[in-house]
């Protein structure tokens, strides 16, 4: 019993500090996975009272989990070229799923302390966030990412601290006060890195809520979209780098339109168009992870898209959906969308559950997902382990709370 509860304070404390660590200390989030999926395994193998059941949801969910592994592998198999170190970022998701049978064992109790991480995980990333010069201007990011990774992740956790609020009890003001501060400092940060795709997310994220809860009152509504314009209006005169950033957007949309592809949109732009031809060349199995960079800087080389936008493919294809089809072929699509979709299935089913705490945790799994998804409309999202490892985390932390076996034993209290 001591054994136990140890394991479930360890569990509690690594929900709690994972997210407030990751975007400060390099390394921190995949040693915080590491150490939960060991003590997840160990906590399987001992409770032999209680063995796990596979009902037909989880198996789904092994599956959607797996895929884009089995994608990886086939795919190097196909082209007779096993590098194992491309298994790393795909195989995060598959280890999440020990942690998911885990913490749907534990007390509810367990997931508490995550709710408080997301908020100073937001506040921690805005305060040790700095000014990098780079080919497109001045932008806000850490030491080990990138700007639009560091304000993609940022953003996430401020509205899933925003989406906590009043989890597991009616919050306090003190808590909904750094719950909100939370949501304002993960807005901020993304703003600093200029990341205008994650922007994009928000309206989204709000729009799935609506469906879902079907409130469909035209008085409501109204006033949804008058508030959304309302913060929109407010953000862009108030904060210089969204001036600056639509700015951006007009001119290089008038440079696309007189046909300079020269530009940040235009090489994604031609970074797509590539990416489509080499997966129309290799629809089934892509030209494997590891031959992607060759076939990018033969198109460039040919004239198809120019040499820059190949140079600047080979770091980052700028969409999860393109670099999945072109590396991974048929295999990555259907793994891109089993990743998403099926989790995003159940999030929803649970948004619609009377249990508050179930409900709360769907949204902020819906939150997740759509979030990752609008993310990957305009950056690779898994070829950076770190960003893997989050998404196949917090997913499984979310969906053990919405399937927790012992989700009665607390009541909301209103």
């Amino acid at each position: 019993m001591k054994n136990n509860l140890t394991i479930e304070r360890s569990m509690m404390l690594i929900m709690l500090m994972y997210p407030v660590l990751m975007l400060s200390v390099k390394g921190s989030l995949s040693a915080f996975f590491i150490v939960l999926c060991i003590l997840s395994i160990v906590t399987l193998l001992k409770n032999k009272t209680q063995p796990v059941f596979i009902n037909s949801q989880d198996k789904i969910y092994i599956l959607a989990m797996s895929s884009i592994l089995v994608a990886t592998i086939l795919s190097q198999l196909i082209h007779g070229k096993i590098i194992v170190s491309y298994w790393d970022s795909p195989a995060r998701f598959l280890f999440a799923v020990p942690i998911y049978f885990a913490l749907k064992k534990q007390s509810m109790k367990v997931f508490e302390l995550f709710q408080f991480g997301l908020p100073l995980g937001a506040i921690a990333a805005l305060l040790i966030q700095h000014q990098e010069v780079g080919v497109f201007g001045t932008r806000a990011t850490n030491t080990f990412l990138n700007p639009i990774h560091f304000g993609d992740l940022a953003l996430m956790l401020g509205i899933l601290s925003a989406c906590s609020i009043n989890w597991f009890r009616l919050d306090s003001r003190l808590v909904v006060m750094l719950k909100v501060i939370g949501l304002i400092a993960g807005m901020y940060a993304s703003i600093l890195s200029g990341t205008r795709g994650g922007w994009v997310a928000i309206p989204v994220i709000l729009l799935v809520c609506l469906v879902v809860w079907k409130v469909y009152d035209v008085k409501k509504l109204a006033g949804g979209l008058l508030a959304v314009a309302a913060m929109l209006a407010v953000s862009y005169f108030a904060f210089t780098p969204i001036q600056q950033r639509v700015s951006d957007s007009y001119v290089e949309i008038r440079s696309i339109a007189s046909g300079n592809l020269e530009t940040s949109t235009g090489f994604r732009l031609q970074i797509w168009k590539g990416a489509s031809q080499i997966f129309l060349a290799n629809p089934i199995a892509g030209v494997s992870p590891s031959g992607f960079d060759n076939a990018i800087l033969s198109l460039g080389k040919a004239g198809v898209i120019s040499p820059m936008a190949a140079d600047l493919g080979v770091n980052e294809v700028h969409s999860q959906i393109f670099s999945s089809a072109a590396r991974l072929g048929i295999f990555g699509l259907i793994a891109y969308f089993l990743v998403h979709l099926v989790p995003l299935k159940f999030f929803v089913n649970s948004m619609r559950s009377r249990n508050n705490i179930i409900q709360k945790a769907g949204l902020m799994g819906m939150s997740l997902v759509v979030g990752f998804i609008v993310f990957g409309l305009t950056v690779e999202m898994y070829n950076l382990k770190m960003v893997a490892t989050f998404y196949s985390l917090t997913g499984v932390v979310l969906l053990a709370c919405c399937n927790n076996d012992n989700c009665d034993e607390l009541t909301h209290n209103r």
